[in-house]
């Protein structure tokens, strides 16, 4: 597995570390095969490596890091949440592929490293089945292949 991540080490807290207690959103991006349950490792991988590069480029002093082999997390200021979503859904779109789902669900949160790590299971809780999905209230933004999920 490629390493992805703006520090050091894929460790999340260390990450987070840097915001202290302030506002951020956090992001959450898994991708799935559309049409089956397993497979398609290179063209997930692939898909993650691309996405990656994208958000890293467009969106300065973003943090995050490969959190699974298919599922990417970031973090950002308050400051940079508007252009952030804006690209976000950007290159969520232009990354929609035959193939491979992507789901993506953003959380605005304030409080300590440990506070926003219980953000990002919450997060992860969503994405990680379809019967989870659309679940829960916290959520601010949830993107299916880039477009606002509407139940």
């Amino acid at each position: 597995m490629t390493h992805l991540s703006t520090g050091k080490s894929n460790n999340v807290s260390e990450l987070l570390e840097q915001f202290s207690d302030s506002f951020v959103l956090l992001i959450l991006v898994s991708i799935s095969p559309r049409h089956q349950k397993t497979g398609l490792l290179e063209e997930q991988g692939a898909w993650v490596l691309s996405f990656w590069s994208k958000m890293i480029e467009a969106v300065k002093d973003i943090v995050g890091c490969r959190v699974l082999w298919n599922t990417i997390f970031f973090a950002v200021d308050q400051s940079k949440v508007g252009l952030t979503e804006s690209v976000l859904e950007r290159m969520l779109l232009q990354l929609k592929s035959p193939i491979l789902k992507s789901i993506c669900v953003t959380m605005e949160t304030k409080g300590s490293v440990q506070d926003k790590i219980k953000a990002l299971d919450t997060m992860q809780l969503e994405t990680s089945s379809e019967l989870n999905f659309n679940t829960i209230e916290m959520i601010k933004t949830r993107l299916v292949d880039g477009e606002v999920y509407k139940p």
